[in-house]
Order: structure tokens, then sequence, then C-alpha cells
């Protein structure tokens, strides 16, 4: 019944199904697996915004649109993030599936919703509390992840690992730029694990959990999966885990 349910229901986008029982052992048992609430949840990339310029656009694709794929030629970053708000104390776990790429120059992690830029050294907010999200102007973006800079502001540029040189970038508290990991190169996917309840983030690769990137990760605004591609028709998948 629950796999007719979720063949049922899948297309459909919704998340969580709900049994109605006499039954206290049964009703029990369903508690139990609804406990396990990750086999309904699943991920999509948040639609390009109209506003967008020509060079930050990205398509999207796949039946749940979960492809995300940047068509424009001229080489700079662009963000995506996804409608998943991770705003729940628990764990969060996806996987970002590199569809094709030219040089491997993806970056994968979180970002939090709202947004917070400089320009001309004032701090502006730019909030964008629903759908779609609002990426950040790309030309500043990874201005500010390449290099190492001291301030104790979120720019809402992210917490990211880097596909290419297996280093990390990231916002405040962070700071992170080249920062070296244990993890090896990306052949095809990589497995990202935001733990809200610890405060952490983690990259797996081939398997092997070998450390946690980030500690004391900032949730006191709720976070959602992002992903930053570089070069012309750059393609990934999102999967839930």
């Amino acid at each position: 019944m629950v796999n007719e349910d979720l063949e049922k229901y899948n297309s459909k986008k919704i998340y969580s199904i709900k049994y109605k029982t006499q039954n206290k052992e049964i009703d029990e048992f369903i508690e139990k697996i609804k406990s396990f609430n990750d086999v309904y949840y699943t991920y999509e990339f948040a639609k390009c915004p109209l506003e967008a310029l020509e060079d930050e656009k990205y398509l999207l694709s796949g039946e749940m649109e979960n492809i995300v794929t940047k068509p424009g030629k001229e080489k700079k970053w662009i963000r995506i993030l996804s409608k998943n708000v991770l705003d729940e104390k628990k764990e969060y776990i996806w996987k970002i599936k590199i569809l094709k790429t030219n040089s491997n120059n993806i970056m994968v992690g979180v970002a939090q919703i709202e947004s917070i830029y400089l320009d001309n050294n004032n701090v502006i907010p730019n909030v964008y509390y629903g759908y779609p999200f609002m990426p950040i102007p790309p030309n500043y973006l990874l201005n500010n992840l390449n290099q190492n800079y001291s301030g104790k502001i979120i720019k809402n540029l992210g917490w990211y690992f880097c596909c290419k040189d297996s280093k990390l970038y990231s916002d405040y508290p962070h700071n992170y730029s080249k920062k070296k990991t244990k993890l090896k190169f990306i052949k095809d996917e990589i497995k990202v694990v935001m733990n809200l309840e610890e405060k952490t983030l983690k990259f797996i690769v081939e398997n092997e959990d070998k450390e946690v990137s980030y500690e004391n990760m900032p949730i006191d605004m709720p976070l959602t999966p992002a992903v930053l591609l570089f070069d012309e028709n750059d393609s990934v998948e999102i999967i839930p885990c």
C-alpha cells in the first residue's frame, strides 16, 4: 500500500503521506516509518529569476526540476539555490551529480536565504524571503570567495566545496579561501550532509567520510542547498539520499 501511494503521489510532489488507522500497534509502526521522513523528501532548484541578466541565467530540466544547466558562454560564476528550506534541527543529506562539465569548476554547498552584500563599502540588505530566490550579483560573488577577508557580516556567499581543487571557499565565520581538505577529487558525484542539530556541514566523496568541513554553522536564518557553475553548458543534478 505504501509503495502504491508513493508511486501515485511522487509525481505530484507531495512530501508526506498520513495513514489513519484504528489499531494502536499499527499507529506506532506508522509513526516509526514517518520518523524516516527523508523518504518523502525531494529536492528542486529555484526557477531562474526573470530579472536575471543574460549571462546570469540558467536552465532547469528533469521531471522534478532537479537538473540545472548554465547556457551562458561568459566564464563567470552564477549561483543556483534550491527551493528546499533547511530549517528543521535534523540531518539533511543529498547528492550533487555532475552530468556535464568542461573543467569541474563547480562548487556545492549551502547558502542562507536572505542575502547581504556590499555596495560601495555600504552594507545593503538584499531580502528575498519567498520564491524564487534571487542570486547575488555574480561579478561580486567569487571576487570575495577567492580572497581572504575578515568581515564579520554574513554576505550570503555561502559555504562550499570546490569540485575542481577539493578545497573550501566560504562566508563568515569561517572565511575559507582555498582551504585544503582530505577529500579526493570528484569524478561524478558528491554527497552533502547538513546537520542543523550539530551545526555541521560535511562532504563525502566515493563513500569516504573523512572529515567535517564546517563546524559552528550559522543557522539563525534558514539555509538551502546551493551550487555555483562557471563554464558554459556545465550541468548538475540534485538527488535526495
